[in-house]
């Protein structure tokens, strides 16, 4: 959005402080900066062993990529630097205006790295450097022979259904039991036919637990329970350790690829999700349904999980915290088909509050309903100039949908609308007027624009907000 050269004073209401609300992960101070995710070749950071060995064959490109996203609550992240020389020196990665980073280098072949991060935001505070400190050493050793060997035959032997020669490739010491990872494939075998997997190596390194292997896979399987065929892709994460045979598995993580009918007694985590993909997901019973990232993360490792495939082609998961219904492309959650599990009313799930969006224009001001995050450059939406005087010119982040309710107080609105969701290109939000939103994950938020301050460039919109987590339209008043 373009400004006149001239200072335009316009004060509409003059506005207080937002309420305090409880954002960080790492940190108590909501001026704090921190890192939201952190990849090292796209193996998790915080899943990495403090000194790890590097294999040179799996390297991208022959370079070492650290990637992640910065945030900070209060301001704008104003630098990421790398050292990979134990401080002695400092580069600056590259740095969007959504705080997603990326540094890469090339490295010696036995060369060791210290590695630190630091992240600053525009007025000088920084994240918990120490935190971010990695050995890595590249080494020679054709490990990615070993282990691409050990997965086409893991894979081999359950496209084919042969438990006995799948269970040979796993350590007799398997983190999550052998026993229940053999009764898991083979439950496995008697719920999907047509088993369709395929994978590709991200990352190997070598560490204290083992050699931990960093995998994208593609895969698609029919239920025998439902007669559906089910695609998905993402990325898991396993350990194997060597023997005198060669690498066997020790451990894997969620989103699992063998023995997803039991996760909860074979998974031994779940990796952090870097995309929005849909994912399979499978009950003790084998019955299957695909769902979004964040149902996925909540119901995989409840063994109380029950999936009902319903005619409609949408399937209902019900575990000990609840009931979700989710589409049959598995891309959102059917409006009204989360409920609690103990009958609970809406303000059981309901969380409300206010918030004050502040920009300049770059980057944007945004707001995250699902944990009232107010965000620099990202959210649900987001405001980045003026339409008039009493009005924020926005747009809608990929997914989200909204309604103009009108002049109408957002205390007064129960039920947010069945129907008349659009996705303008762009947003005007005017001062008294109410908002209702249909957010990605299928669930909807509500707001009402208090006032709207404008000291431009500088513009600030005070929002009361309301945000119902268990995906019905119900609201209290």
């Amino acid at each position: 959005m373009r400004y006149s050269s001239l200072a335009v004073f316009v004060v509409l209401v003059l506005f207080a402080a937002s309420g305090d609300a409880k954002w960080w992960i790492f940190g108590t101070s909501e001026d704090e900066v921190s890192i939201n995710y952190l990849f090292l070749n796209k193996a998790s950071f915080d899943e990495a062993d403090a000194k790890m060995t590097l294999y040179r064959e799996v390297l991208p490109d022959g370079k070492i990529t650290i990637t992640g996203k910065a945030t900070v609550k209060r301001g704008t992240i104003g630098s990421v630097r790398v050292s990979t020389d134990n401080k002695e020196s400092w580069k600056d990665a590259a740095l969007s205006e959504s705080g997603a980073f990326e540094y890469s280098f090339r490295p010696e072949l036995g060369k060791t790295y210290t590695i630190f991060i630091e992240v600053s935001d525009t007025t000088g505070k920084t994240n918990d450097v120490g935190a971010t400190r990695r050995e890595v050493t590249v080494a020679e050793r054709n490990i990615l022979a070993l282990i691409k060997d050990v997965m086409d035959k893991l894979i081999d032997a359950y496209k084919k259904e042969d438990p006995t020669t799948f269970m040979s490739f796993v350590s007799g010491d398997f983190a999550g039991d052998a026993a229940n990872l053999d009764r898991a494939i083979r439950k496995d075998f008697s719920s999907f036919d047509n088993i369709d997997l395929r994978y590709t190596l991200n990352n190997v390194t070598s560490g204290a637990k083992g050699i931990a292997v960093s995998v994208s896979f593609s895969r698609l399987i029919a239920s025998t329970k439902s007669g559906k065929t089910l695609s998905d892709k993402g990325m898991t994460e396993f350990i194997f350790r060597l023997s005198d045979k060669g690498p066997r598995i020790f451990s894997m993580k969620n989103p699992l690829i063998f023995g997803l009918t039991d996760a909860t007694n074979v998974a031994t985590g779940t990796v952090k999700p870097v995309t929005s993909d849909p994912i399979i997901v499978a009950d003790n019973n084998g019955n299957t349904a695909k769902v979004p990232v964040q149902t996925f993360t909540q119901v995989v490792s409840d063994d109380s999980l029950r999936i009902v495939n319903k005619p409609d082609g949408t399937s209902t998961l019900t575990t000990s915290s609840g009931t979700v219904t989710v589409s049959q492309t598995g891309t959102s959650v059917v409006s009204g088909g989360t409920t609690s599990g103990t009958a609970a009313k809406p303000s059981d799930t309901v969380d409300s509050g206010n918030r004050n969006l502040v920009t300049s224009g770059h980057p944007p001001a945004g707001f995250t309903f699902v944990d009232g995050q107010v965000v620099a450059g990202g959210g649900d939406f987001m405001i980045t100039g003026h339409c008039s005087p009493i009005a924020v010119y926005g747009f809608l982040n990929g997914g989200v949908t909204i309604v103009d309710l009108g002049v109408v107080s957002l205390s007064s609105i129960t039920e947010a609308p069945a129907s008349g969701y659009s996705s303008p290109a762009s947003q005007c939000f005017t001062v008294g007027n109410s908002y209702a939103f249909k957010l990605a994950n299928g669930k909807y938020g509500l707001i009402e624009v208090k006032s709207a301050t404008m000291i431009l460039p500088t513009i600030t919109m005070r929002i009361d907000y309301k945000y119902q987590s268990n995906g019905t339209r119900q609201f209290l008043p």
